[in-house]
């Protein structure tokens, strides 16, 4: 049986969320790394074809924005969803113009580069709205391992104290009616 550490719903479905944007978006970013990171990858394409599998990773980088702009982040992913949406419109825009350099037989390395460094940026922003959602998010443990110690033991050393204060206050009012006592005994009248 899975435990769940943390509760707190908001975070736990923006990362689902964008782990299925990630899966979605993976399989064009790694087709781009192959098809912008060497030039013989795209020796044996004519431009057409090239043009054609850009379109391709440029229509999947919307997608994900698009759907990446239905999630509502956590106030800790905020920043980083933002920088996720800019970076996988910058990927979409930039995907277009190559493709249409590819189109026209003006691929060259120095754009094939610019490509990539949109593609990794998109990787980054991914990773930075993932990982801003991991402190809060509700990561799921196995049965071997109890998290009490998450939220109970503060609870535990609270109740500890609490009790140890009381038997203190207990002794001191003992103490404070026992003196009592033996003053009025000794003060009184005999």
């Amino acid at each position: 049986m899975k435990q769940h550490v943390v509760n707190d719903q908001v975070a736990v479905r923006y990362a689902d969320g964008m782990d299925h944007v990630w899966t979605s978006w993976v399989p064009s970013l790694r087709r781009c790394e192959r098809l912008l990171g060497a030039q013989s990858w795209r020796a044996g394409l004519s431009g057409e074809e090239i043009a054609d599998q850009l379109r391709r990773s440029q229509y999947r980088a919307h997608t994900a924005g698009e759907f990446a702009a239905g999630l509502v982040p956590p106030p800790s992913a905020a920043t980083a969803h933002g920088f996720l949406m800019e970076s996988l419109t910058s990927c979409r825009d930039t995907l277009g113009v190559i493709a249409i350099r590819a189109e026209l037989e003006e691929l060259d390395d120095d754009t094939a580069e610019i490509g990539l460094h949109a593609v990794d940026t998109t990787r980054d922003a991914f990773r930075g709205a993932r990982a801003s959602t991991a402190l809060v998010h509700a990561w799921v443990a196995d049965d071997g391992v109890d998290p009490s110690w998450f939220d109970a033991t503060p609870m535990r050393r609270t109740a500890r104290w609490t009790a140890l204060v009381v038997w203190v206050l207990v002794g001191v009012c003992a103490l404070l009616i026992t003196a009592l006592l033996v003053e009025v005994l000794i003060l009184a009248p005999r």
